[in-house]
């Protein structure tokens, strides 16, 4: 089932990309199942997942190898990396990777790229999370920057966001929050014990080790929305899909549990072949000593798999090795063990001191085992499907579209592989093995114990099986009950002989690894006081080797590979059928490569099978370009799965997220399901069979000995017109009965004026001229008015513009789409003529995710900039001399070098910083507001901008040349021009409410008599905004006022630093204001609201790193300063007006609208 996977979906969605960049476009829809699907929001086909790039750059056979290895060698060094972090030594770090690495979970799901690609990170983001944690210790009640250990995060949760996995994602991202909140609670109690020991040195407050863990908890909130926002571009497109999939309240809690690994599925965990392995088609005949294909089983069908497991093998693989089980149950007891010893002689050491057994000194502690045990146990519970589940499924949003419990392998996988490393750590950092006074037992004892179990059971296995050898009888004889007594057994085995020689190789490879794992731990035991001897080399590097070659022997050969030449892409593999088809539609099959091609527009096909046939099975077209309504995906829209249960059910398909094929009736009339008229509206030209089809309605124009092809002879166009519409809802519409070439159906009433009103036109032409992934162009030819149906999928993004034929882009009127039929997209076409119609996929979620990523990614730069800032820029210490003071103080002084670079270096890359977040910004409100909107909005700032000129007052220059001649003056000019400018700010407030009262209330201009024009008065709306920003103009004054003092005392960085900082927060909470609905009155409150934010951050840093203002209030310095800086003020307007009178004459004229596009 898993290499089905591989090319029936992961494959075919690469070609997907390929084919779609090669045409210049972003693969954003899949037109080629479903009728339509969008693809890059549905995750999985990893689109914009950073490694993805060798399926675009490489052969797709040789990315898929390159691929997999560079990621199971990533989950081994992420592995390692956690488990050095967490204070492993090298032996044990890199045990604990290779477990992670070749485990069965891992390793039977590399077909699956995207859940590979997902699952090797959560390691690296709990290494990260821990070092941030463990330095904040180690610092105490100091502060601590995290920035570069938290861009790290952010990128981790980023490419998890990316790979295109939203279960993984949940799963990380939960595991990371249950692991910070732990960590977060141990650093608290550590860093006040610290803080109280201070206290009693009269050095600290208790209160800071709060406020430092509260902060720590900022920092990591901060990576955790930065990683999110910066995989936003996946996600949100994601978030919007989901709610309109199928899976929405598809299956309820007992059906979810019901999918959980069966109480038997527990034998796996040691046996992992008990049940079978899918690719197993020979077994071993014990007596013969012979290799017997599998060709029979008890029920005499042919069969050539040995697999009688409930669960799918792929999703029940959970092997991690004997010695991985052992060396865990070591780090568990010594845990254990040591909280025994602790509570016996009241140790002053407290719960969260280092991980000591006796002596040893291991960093590891002790609540990491406790919590990797915790977490082991408790995924295996939710995988197991207990009771317990049901907190998740009806606590956790959108856990219920998760139906796969199972899934917990995966942090038990992680969990498990930690606590071998911990294991393998305990033996290596023991130093005495003295057993504790009053202690029942001691550790040696205990772990030897365990160890000698352990080769004991590999040894009674072996010796078993060796029984059988001799003894035959009672063995095949048990293995024939157990075949009788079981359905499953019975489709996988012939006999008991069959059973007892595979499970007896089950128990011998069982036997082996667990004789070997035992002894060896039992031999590092007995060489610890030798940890260093070349005995001890030795017994470690078997113990990696045995673990290496237990997973390798369980599942190295589960993934064959195949021959490239078998690609359905080789010219000598298209299937004859395939030929004939492309040769009937006007195609040469020769063309087709992996970057080339062209979509067949103008029909779809299916398929007719009795059940269990897989007859051109879902989603093969996809290598031709074909279009099918059936499809594999685990993202279905409902509104299709709704659509097609008018044709046939779907239940026993969708388990398997499937459209199902035409399946014969056997309990009636077989063929029936082949005249539905629905099938004719889908534009079913052709169905595949492997059956004769009797119906009139259908022809036969192919057969070989494989296959037939029937065309549908009452198959509607594509696309087409129809003179009526009518409105029904959804659920109501009767469309099996209509005739749907004449009406269509609606499910909300047209805005268009006559858009119900029957229509007749005479001449109805359509043909589409141009079909891509995203876009179709449609030119009609129609003498009256009319509805144009195209049968493929509605889908919010979707636009349709209308031009004359032969026109273009720039003749273009926008059409409203509506769904039709339930499930399509109709436009109303208001005049008759010839006209091009052109559909285009441009979904805003994707706009905003992008806008949202990048913004993540600005946002990462400049605190990335500022911790280089805060690490490298270090002014010299210098003495001034103090008067009264014979030694002077220390104060710090740049030199003239540091001072340039600063004030010009510093202020450049973030202007350029701003600037590019300025154009993201205005791309992202242009789009949202509409021509209209940003034609308003565009004025607004036009008007408010002159406004600011003039109340500035070139005073900001004025105050940065006379204070950097005279630092003395600084509170006196600082406070006198705040002063000035708020006195400047209330004369200009009428002013500016004349000139908003003239926009609002003019609606004629007349010149000379002779002349008239119509005005288009500004609405509320900008009278709105013009009164917001008005306020917010104060507020930007004195912030302008704040900054000019920092320009006067060479402190550059400042301003450019907080006003891209700022400019950061506008651009963020803009959109949203949009989006919330509040338009560019939203903006203005933005802006309001930045610009106090603005002021308060600059009035704090003037305090704390130039000087404390004092109010000097001078009549005569205000007086002096209004002709002086006034020259200034002038040449600002000057220099400004030119570019923005237009505006002021235009928008009266033309309107909004008109703005709105000029502007752009």
């Amino acid at each position: 089932m898993n290499r089905g996977d591989l090319v029936l979906e992961n494959a075919v969605w690469k070609l997907h990309i390929r084919r779609t960049l090669s045409d210049l476009q972003l693969p954003l829809w899949n037109p080629q199942i479903f009728t339509g699907i969008p693809f890059l929001a549905a995750g999985q086909a990893s689109t914009l997942y950073p490694l993805n790039l060798l399926f675009y750059l490489f052969p797709l056979e040789a990315a898929y190898g390159w691929f997999t290895a560079l990621h199971i060698g990533l989950a081994g060094a992420n592995s390692y990396i956690l488990g050095r972090v967490l204070g492993m030594r090298r032996p044990a770090a890199f045990l604990s990777g290779v477990v992670f690495m070749l485990s069965g979970f891992l390793i039977v799901s590399v077909v699956f790229t995207m859940f590979l690609a997902a699952a090797v990170w959560m390691p690296l983001l709990l290494a990260i999370i821990e070092t941030i944690i463990r330095k904040q210790e180690s610092k105490g009640i100091h502060s601590f920057h995290p920035i570069p250990y938290l861009l790290v995060g952010m990128a981790v949760i980023g490419l998890v966001i990316l790979a295109g996995h939203p279960e993984l994602l949940y799963y990380t991202l939960l595991v990371a929050g249950a692991y910070t909140l732990m960590r977060l609670v141990v650093a608290w109690r550590t860093i006040e014990r610290g803080a109280r020991s201070a206290e009693r040195r009269k050095t600290f407050r208790i209160s800071q080790s709060t406020f430092r863990i509260l902060k720590l908890a900022a920092w990591l909130l901060v990576m955790t929305v930065l990683g999110v926002a910066a995989g936003g571009a996946q996600l949100i497109p994601l978030l919007e899909l989901l709610p309109l999939n199928f899976r929405e309240g598809s299956a309820s809690y007992e059906q979810v549990v019901g999918w959980a690994w069966p109480t038997r599925h527990v034998l796996t965990f040691w046996l992992p072949d008990v049940f079978g392995n899918p690719s197993h088609h020979w077994w071993f005949d014990l007596w013969s000593g012979q290799w017997v294909p599998a060709t029979v089983n008890a029920l005499g069908e042919s069969t050539d798999t040995i697999f009688w497991g409930i669960k799918n093998y792929v999703e029940g693989g959970n092997y991690l090795g004997i010695a991985t089980w052992l060396l865990a149950a070591i780090a568990v007891i010594s845990a254990t063990y040591r909280l025994g010893s602790k509570r016996l002689h009241r140790r002053s050491v407290s719960n969260t001191g280092p991980f000591t057994v006796y002596n040893s000194q291991s960093p590891i502690h002790s609540y990491h085992i406790y919590f990797f045990t915790i977490l082991a146990l408790l995924s295996l519970l939710f995988a197991f499907g207990t009771p317990l589940y049901a907190l998740l499924f009806y606590g956790l949003p959108g856990w219920n579209q998760l139906h796969s419990p199972f899934r917990w392998v995966f942090p038990f996988t992680l969990s498990m592989a930690v606590l071998a490393g911990v294991g393998l750590q305990v033996i290596l950092e023991t130093r005495d093995w003295r057993p504790e006074t009053g202690l029942r037992f001691n550790l040696r004892s205990l772990v030897s114990s365990l160890s000698l179990l352990a080769a004991l059971a590999g040894l009674a296995a072996l010796v078993l099986v060796g029984v059988s050898l001799f003894v035959p009888e009672p063995f095949i004889t048990l293995g024939q009950r157990l075949v009788d007594g079981s359905d499953l057994a019975q489709m996988a085995f012939a006999d008991g002989r069959m059973f007892w020689s595979y499970q007896a190789a089950n128990l011998v490879r069982f036997g082996l690894f667990a004789l070997a794992s035992g002894a060896l731990v039992w031999w590092l035991m007995a060489q610890s006081f030798q940890k260093h001897s070349a005995r001890t080399r030795l017994a470690l590097f078997t113990l990696v080797a045995v673990v290496m070659l237990d997973l390798f022997a369980t599942h190295g050969r589960f993934n064959p590979a195949s021959d490239p030449a078998l690609s359905p892409l080789n010219p000598d593999n298209v299937p004859p059928v395939v030929k004939f088809l492309n040769e009937r539609e006007g195609r040469d099959s020769c063309q087709l490569t992996i970057d080339n091609c062209q979509l067949l527009t103008d029909w779809r096909f299916t398929t007719f099978n009795v059940p269990g046939e897989k007859t051109f099975n879902a989603n093969v077209g996809m290598f031709y370009g074909w279009q099918d309504v059936r499809g594999y995906d685990s993202v279905i829209p409902r509104q299709y799965v709704n659509f097609v249960e008018q044709i046939a059910p779907q239940a026993d398909e969708l388990l398997y997220n499937r459209i199902a094929p035409l399946y014969s009736n056997p309990g009636g009339d077989v063929y029936a399901v082949l005249d539905n008229p629905l099938l004719d509206l889908l534009n079913v030209k052709y169905v595949l069979t492997e059956h004769y089809v009797p119906n009139p309605g259908w022809r036969e124009i192919y057969r070989d000995e494989g296959i037939a092809v029937y065309e549908n002879l009452e198959v509607l166009e594509r696309v087409f017109i129809t003179p009526a519409a009518q409105v029904v809802l959804t659920g109501e519409q009767p469309l099996p009965e209509s005739d749907l070439s004449s009406v269509v159906f609606l499910e909300e009433t047209p805005i268009e004026e006559h858009a119900l009103t029957p229509a007749s036109p005479q001449l109805r032409e359509v043909r589409i001229s141009r079909y891509t992934a995203n876009d179709v162009f449609i030119d009609v030819n129609l003498s009256d008015r009319g509805w144009l149906v195209l049968t493929d999928a509605y889908f919010p993004g979707w636009k349709a513009y209308l031009r004359p034929f032969g026109g273009d882009e720039g003749d273009e009127t926008e059409l409203t789409i509506y769904r039709a039929n339930s499930a399509f997209r109709t436009v109303y076409l208001p005049t008759a003529g010839q006209w091009t119609v052109r559909f285009v996929y441009t979904p805003m979620s994707f706009k905003l995710g992008l806008y949202l990523s990048f913004v993540a990614v600005m946002a990462a730069g400049l605190l990335l900039l500022y911790w280089l800032w805060g690490r490298y820029y270090r002014p010299e210490a210098v003495i001034e001399p103090v008067d009264g003071l014979a030694t002077g103080r220390i104060a710090a002084r740049e030199r003239e070098v540091q001072t340039v670079a600063k004030n010009s270096l510093a202020p450049m890359l973030l202007s350029l910083a701003n600037k590019a977040l300025d154009f993201a910004y205005a791309m992202l409100y242009v789009r949202l507001l509409g021509p209209e909107g940003t034609g308003a909005w565009y004025f607004v700032v036009a008007v408010y901008g002159l406004f600011e000129i003039v109340s500035r007052y070139g005073l900001g220059t004025l105050l940065t040349r006379d204070v950097s001649a005279d630092k003395n003056q600084s509170s006196r000019y600082l406070t006198n021009v705040l002063a000035l400018r708020t006195l400047l700010w209330l004369v200009s407030l009428p002013v500016l409410a004349g000139v908003a009262y003239v926009y609002r209330t003019a609606d004629q201009f007349t010149f000379g008599g002779l002349l008239a024009w119509e005005l288009q008065p500004i609405g509320a709306q900008e009278v709105q905004a013009l009164a917001i920003l008005a306020i917010s103009m104060l507020f930007a004054n004195w912030a302008d006022a704040l900054s000019s003092a920092f320009h006067a005392f060479e402190k550059m960085e400042y301003p450019a630093g907080v006003s891209t900082a700022c400019n950061l927060i506008k651009i963020i909470l803009g959109p949203l204001a949009l989006l919330l609905g509040y338009g560019f009155v939203g903006l203005a409150t933005v802006s309001l609201l930045v610009n106090v934010i603005q002021v308060l951050w600059f009035a704090r840093l003037l305090r704390v790193t130039l000087f404390r203002p004092e109010w000097r209030w001078d009549w005569s310095l205000q007086r002096w300063m209004l002709p002086v800086s006034g020259p200034l003020m002038v040449n600002h307007l000057l220099a400004t007006i030119f570019w923005r009178i237009d505006i002021w004459i235009l928008r009266p004229l033309a309107g909004e609208a008109s703005v709105g596009l000029y502007s752009v």
